[in-house]
């Protein structure tokens, strides 16, 4: 649909760019809204825009 990979949603989810929520067996379920942010993110990293790292938890880089 949007031609991403279950990888790249699961890597946006932990940027927190998106919060999906989740079915009752546990499949993730994204907004509309959410869908226009994966297009937006497929199109910057195809473009060459890479995204952070996320820091670990109370890392806080000066």
């Amino acid at each position: 649909m949007l031609g991403t990979t279950a990888a790249f949603l699961r890597a946006l989810g932990e940027h927190r760019l998106i919060t999906p929520l989740r079915s009752e067996g546990g499949h993730r379920r994204h907004s509309r809204y959410q869908l226009r942010i994966v297009a937006r993110a497929r199109e910057l990293v195809d473009q060459g825009a890479l995204p952070r790292t996320p820091h670990p938890a109370g890392h806080n880089p000066t």
